[in-house]
């Protein structure tokens, strides 16, 4: 049923996700400080641009991210474009989410730039963004039971994630925000164009 099953690059991200997220839980600190992005430290320490992809600071982040983000999603979307444009939508989704992060925290406050930011969510809604384009009308089911097309979900998740930047609660709403961006922008250079439909030729 999904692609990752038997996909290497789905198996990959979500082992390597695994293994940081295993060895972090002997020093949660460790990962905050030297895992994790944070915006004020962006030149003194460059490898967090990657590295805040990879981490995750509990069970249900990474559940959510890896399970119904890359297993699912990424399995379908693999599908459509194949293991390399998966790979260039992912990883660069989620470094444009990061810059996204940095530009708005350093230059607007939003948020303090002391703040870090860690997990695969940005590469996860670049995902989402990139089947916007591609698949917008396919149906998910919010919570398991409101059946909601794709295009619906991602305007509405936009919606409460630009409302919800001011008040932050611990979520880095830009990093989403960015990674949709990409993802939509990528699944433009992606989509075939449509051929047209005839349902007969009449000859004279």
């Amino acid at each position: 049923m999904f692609a990752g099953l038997n996909s290497k690059s789905i198996e990959t991200i979500i082992i390597l996700n695994a293994l940081v997220f295993i060895i972090a839980q002997g020093s949660p600190s460790f990962v905050r400080d030297y895992l994790a992005v944070t915006p004020a430290n962006i030149f003194t320490m460059p490898w967090t641009i990657v590295t805040n992809m990879f981490a995750h600071i509990s069970f249900s982040h990474i559940l959510m991210n890896m399970l119904f983000g890359v297993f699912m999603f990424g399995s379908y979307l693999e599908n459509i474009i194949g293991a390399k444009n998966f790979l260039k939508t992912y990883f660069l989704g989620g470094l444009f989410a990061t810059m996204f992060y940095i530009v708005f925290s350093l230059f607007l406050g939003i948020p303090n730039p002391l703040t870090p930011a860690l997990g695969a969510s940005g590469a996860v809604f670049s995902i989402i963004g990139a089947l916007v384009i591609l698949r917008p009308n396919m149906v998910i089911r919010l919570y398991f039971f409101i059946p909601m097309k794709l295009w619906m979900f991602a305007g509405l998740f936009m919606i409460y994630s630009i409302t919800s930047i001011p008040a932050g609660g611990g979520i880095a709403h830009t990093a989403h925000i960015g990674g949709i961006i990409y993802g939509i922008m990528m699944g433009k250079t992606l989509k075939k164009p449509e051929l047209p439909s005839y349902t007969y030729i009449k000859y004279m």
